[in-house]
Parts: C-alpha cells; sequence; structure tokens
C-alpha cells in the first residue's frame, strides 16, 4: 500500500469538501453559539480527512483482495453468478 500522489489529491480533497461543509455552519450560525448541536470548520474538516483516509484504505484493501488484478474472483464476499449447465431451478 503506497499512497501515490492521486491517492493523496483525494484524500485533500475530502478535507476540503468537509472543510465547505464546517465553513458554511459557522456562516450559517450552527456551528457556534449556544444553539450548536455538531460542529463548525475544524471538526468537519477532520471527519473529511477521515473519510478520505478510509476510502483510501479500502480501495488499498479490495487492490490487495483481488491480488491487483481486474476480476474479482478472489474477493470472498462477491456473489457470485451460478455455472452454466449446472442445476437450477
Amino acid at each position: 500500500m503506497v499512497l501515490t500522489l492521486k491517492d493523496a489529491l483525494g484524500i485533500l480533497i475530502a478535507a476540503l469538501g468537509g472543510a465547505a461543509v464546517g465553513l458554511e455552519r459557522e456562516w450559517s450560525g450552527h456551528g457556534a453559539g449556544p444553539s450548536a448541536r455538531f460542529a463548525g470548520i475544524r471538526t468537519c474538516s477532520l471527519l473529511g480527512l477521515l473519510a478520505g483516509s478510509v476510502g483510501w484504505l479500502w480501495s488499498a484493501y479490495v487492490l490487495v483482495a483481488r491480488g491487483n488484478r481486474p476480476d474479482a474472483s478472489r474477493i470472498p464476499t462477491q456473489a457470485r453468478a451460478p455455472a452454466k449447465g449446472g442445476r437450477g431451478p
């Protein structure tokens, strides 16, 4: 699992997306004051960074599980179609 420039850019875009949501919450007043319910720019940025990192780890896991092959024959959770000519309904 090597973090490439494309992967780092994807994580950065996720963090910036979270920052944009947090900035909007701060501007609208939802992220501050006595009626603040959840988060502002820092929390949303961290959540975006976390989401981007988990997405990168998940995609790296899928590539490792596939053995870096385009077919998904080695992923154990994928349902496979029954073989042709076999017994069926």
